[in-house]
């Protein structure tokens, strides 16, 4: 779970600030709905959980198709993309690339989709790959693009 700062603002006007843990950003915003609260602003607080192992590391093309096999076995296994990406931004020990996932996640919760989250990164996501990605967006099979990506990798 992450945690959240966020303002809402109640049926009669008065300006609420506080703290929530919630799965996702848009998970939080659904249930401050329910309790008919106008969410004014909302933002993901930083963890300070770091693990040891964690550095900031060049990042190898193993790493990139370990990724990817990682993520086709998630989204096959009904896991939303959001949360795979989150959870495999957590488990990285390499620091640099963690971040990297990170920013694929939050594109996407902006309103990107996968393939052009990738293509912000052509020097990990090679315009091949964002192409058999949209591609498999496209085409409904996008677990079994990414394994085949993670295979060619």
């Amino acid at each position: 779970m992450d945690r959240f700062s966020y303002s809402v603002r109640d049926a009669d006007g008065k300006l609420f600030s506080a703290i929530a843990e919630a799965v996702s950003a848009r998970d939080l915003v659904s249930k401050l709905r329910q309790k008919k609260l106008t969410v004014i602003s909302l933002k993901e607080i930083a963890s300070k959980k770091v693990k040891g192992k964690k550095r900031a590391k060049k990042i190898k093309l193993t790493e990139v198709a370990f990724f990817f096999r990682q993520l086709s076995t998630m989204l096959a296994a009904g896991i939303p993309l959001v949360d795979s990406l989150r959870e495999l931004s957590r488990e990285s020990e390499n620091l640099s690339f963690s971040l990297l996932v990170n920013k694929l996640r939050e594109n996407i919760e902006k309103g990107e989709n996968f393939s052009s989250s990738l293509a912000f990164f052509p020097k990990h996501f090679p315009l091949f790959i964002t192409a058999m990605v949209e591609a498999g967006e496209k085409g409904g099979n996008l677990t079994t693009v990414l394994s085949q990506i993670s295979e060619y990798l």
